[in-house]
């Protein structure tokens, strides 16, 4: 069994190296690049931010007050296993680059967090090391694993349907491959990172916020 899984991550690294790894670089540098024009545009809409972000933050209070560790998981890892599903089936769709759309959004709000902290004279750099970054150097893994994923679908759908003088997988190993990336590294992942954001996360919180 141990000989099966270690060949079994062994093909997916390979993968990786051939189809995911240069998308999960580009997409990290354009995403930081991303983050910071939002940090500094939070200051332009400073008014609508604070407003937004007030909005947020007692929704997201009256949600999880209810909540306790465990359900807090239990919604937290179901959300990002569906948001990194929704990633790599919108690369079926035949506009080319619409799976980097989230990754994008998702720094850009990361940005605009932080440009809200200072905004509001927080100590952003202890929230974000606090609050933010113990989960998400895990979750960021496997967003950025489904939008390199999802890139290799939709490269492949747009040269099946527009350039058909280019090389192309087929649809059954397409498929397949997709969906074996999803089952070991995107879902296990997702599963530390929801772990650590509960458990952990919320405790640290709680200590020195």
């Amino acid at each position: 069994m141990l000989s099966n899984i270690k060949n079994t991550y062994g093909k997916e690294y390979d993968t990786y190296q051939k189809y995911y790894q240069k998308t999960m670089q580009f997409i990290l540098i354009v995403g930081l690049l991303t983050a910071l024009l939002a940090f500094g545009a939070a200051f332009y809409f400073e008014e609508f931010i604070i407003e937004q972000a007030t909005t947020i933050a007692e929704q997201m209070q009256s949600d999880s007050s209810d909540q306790n560790h465990e359900s807090q998981f239990m919604s937290t890892f179901s959300n990002n296993i569906w948001i990194g599903a929704v990633i790599i089936i919108c690369g079926l769709i035949p506009i080319l680059g619409i799976p980097v759309l989230y990754a994008l959004l998702s720094f850009a709000a990361v940005g605009i967090i932080a440009g809200y902290g200072m905004i509001m004279e927080y100590d952003v750099l202890k929230t974000m090391l606090v609050s933010f970054v113990p989960h998400a150097v895990f979750e960021i893994i496997p967003i950025l694993y489904s939008v390199a994923i999802g890139m290799y679908v939709n490269r492949n759908i747009m040269s099946k349907l527009f350039f058909k003088h280019r090389t192309s997988e087929p649809l059954r190993k397409m498929v397949v491959q997709s969906l074996i990336g999803y089952l070991i590294v995107v879902i296990p992942v997702f599963f530390v990172a929801a772990l650590i954001e509960s458990f952990v996360t919320t405790r640290l919180i709680d200590v020195f916020l």
